[in-house]
């Protein structure tokens, strides 16, 4: 009885009103049917038990634009929509299960073969990297029980994550960051010269920052053939980290953009070169680093693809991604750390006196810290805590394995679970006036009852490198990197903030400054 009805109905509009007809009415009709779907699919999830669905208008794509957008915002907003449960987005036709819970997180780092990292390796490597399918393998350990054809994965996954843990750490670190700091003090005098540091020359400190990060980096860990080979390498670079804001989760992005495109296949044809060498012994076991290699980290990766059988395509897209990730939050996080510190006299009178306290050696070519003194100064993990807190808009994801009960709500295989840090970062119960930077807020009073509780609970809520199996293996060497520019700068050159700095919501770690850091900069007398 319901159509034949509907057809009277509308035959009636139709006589009265033919372009209502045509063109209102079919629209309010899938409109309407659209959120009838909507709400039956609703009450189906609420039986299934999974954590509620938030509203979206487009099917399929569902909060997908907005997710790109303005990550922060969107998951801030659903919130308070969800105050007291974890709720569900839909991307893709997938489902990303959002919660912020400190103990729910906790638990699932805890529990790495129930809630895995490596699909989002994969799928970094597929879809941003081109790798070819043969390797891509090698970073998975497949959604499923574990089987014996799944153990050489594993044995490779295990093993390259060793070998930064070995490199990046201990007294390998300081032996890195001395290396570091030779290659960051070249790049630095190369890339901001004398003629504009004048006092009256406006300079986007961003901008330069990022190509000196870029060039001390890619010389310290690859050694110096790329550059050498390939002088083009930042510019194709800087094409490729655009792009892979998508690129990460669709290569539809080089096929809408093939001028990425085409810089993706550049830079990984001149790794394809730098990895087509004899890989021979390491000459010097004394040395960290020499020109072929950089350090002798990526020598060890390197024997560790070969020994696994990796294509040489496949050991050149590794190598890039490692490229990746060393540089794509270097740069923004030193111009946000240094833009903290220079908007505040008092901030930056209180850091050059920590730099100075720990300064070993400086001359017009070459400053030396006691980094790791420095590093450990309350007041520079304070400035460090909150630059990451305020500066931080990632998403830590984690696969689910099988279906799994969490925090009472049933969630499927295969599904994602979602981790905002910026949930956690803007936690008003943890963070008094969350969107202000206090470094202070890290400082403690050792003499307080309640320090040590207070401590790991605000330690719970700073999540920017991940946790479990899955944390970012370069976080102390970021830390460290970031430090050591920081504390160059100040050092060397008077600064005079030109702008107030906003940061742009649309990143795949820290924030880029909008319209970048303009400063005048003057050699220190």
């Amino acid at each position: 009885m319901l159509w034949p009805t509907l057809g009277v109905v509308y035959s009636h509009i139709s006589q009265q009103d033919h372009v209502f007809a045509t063109y209102v009415v079919p629209v309010a009709f899938l409109v309407g049917s659209y959120f009838i779907l909507q709400h039956v699919s609703s009450n189906k999830n609420s039986s299934a038990r999974e954590p509620p669905i938030a509203p979206y208008w487009i099917p399929y794509l569902g909060h997908l634009f907005g997710f790109l957008f303005d990550p922060g915002r969107l998951v801030r907003e659903l919130k308070k929509k969800y105050p007291d449960s974890p709720f569900t987005l839909i991307m893709m036709g997938h489902k990303f299960h959002v919660y912020n819970s400190s103990e729910v997180i906790a638990h699932v780092f805890s529990r790495s073969r129930e809630y895995l990292f490596h699909p989002i390796v994969a799928s970094m490597m597929e879809n941003g990297l081109a790798m070819p399918r043969s390797d891509q393998s090698k970073f998975e350990v497949p959604i499923a029980e574990y089987s014996s054809d799944q153990k050489e994965s594993r044995a490779f996954v295990e093993a390259n994550h060793a070998v930064f843990v070995k490199n990046l750490s201990g007294n390998s670190l300081t032996t890195t960051m001395r290396e570091y700091s030779r290659h960051f003090t070249r790049a630095l005098e190369e890339v901001i010269p004398e003629a504009i540091v004048d006092g009256n020359t406006s300079v986007n400190l961003h901008d330069k920052l990022e190509r000196v990060i870029f060039f001390a980096s890619l010389n310290t860990f690859f050694g110096k053939r790329l550059q050498a080979d390939y002088p083009e390498i930042f510019d194709d670079f800087r094409a490729l980290e655009r792009a892979l804001y998508v690129g990460v989760r669709s290569n539809l992005a080089f096929q809408l953009n093939p001028r990425a495109g085409k810089a993706r296949a550049r830079l990984l044809d001149h790794f394809d070169n730098w990895v087509d060498v004899e890989l021979g012994d390491w000459e010097d076991e004394d040395a960290a680093w020499n020109e072929k290699w950089g350090m002798r980290l990526n020598w060890e990766r390197e024997r560790l693809h070969r020994e696994h059988d990796f294509t040489q395509r496949g050991r050149s897209c590794s190598h890039a991604s490692f490229l990746y990730v060393m540089n794509t939050n270097s740069g923004p996080l030193t111009a946000w750390f240094l833009t903290n510190i220079l908007q505040s006299p008092d901030l930056l009178s209180r850091f050059q006196a920590e730099c100075e306290k720990h300064l070993l050696h400086s001359d017009k070519h070459s400053i030396e810290f006691d980094l790791p003194k420095l590093r450990a100064s309350p007041l520079v993990q304070g400035i460090w805590k909150e630059s990451l807190r305020l500066g931080s808009v990632n998403a830590v994801a984690r696969v689910v394995a099988k279906d799994i009960e969490l925090k009472g709500y049933l969630l499927k295989q295969g599904s994602v679970v979602l981790i905002p840090v910026q949930l956690l970062h803007y936690n008003t119960d943890v963070f008094r006036e969350p969107e202000k930077f206090v470094p202070e807020r890290w400082i403690f009073d050792e003499n307080s009852n309640d320090v040590a509780v207070k401590q790991k609970e605000m330690m719970a809520h700073l999540r920017p490198f991940g946790g479990g199996s899955g944390i970012c293996s370069g976080r102390l060497v970021a830390e460290e990197e970031v430090i050591l520019a920081a504390a160059t700068l100040v050092m060397k050159y008077n600064f005079a903030m030109q702008n107030k700095v906003e940061l742009h919501p649309m990143a795949l770690g820290i924030m880029s400054p909008k319209k970048g850091v303009w400063v005048k900069m003057q050699y220190k007398k």
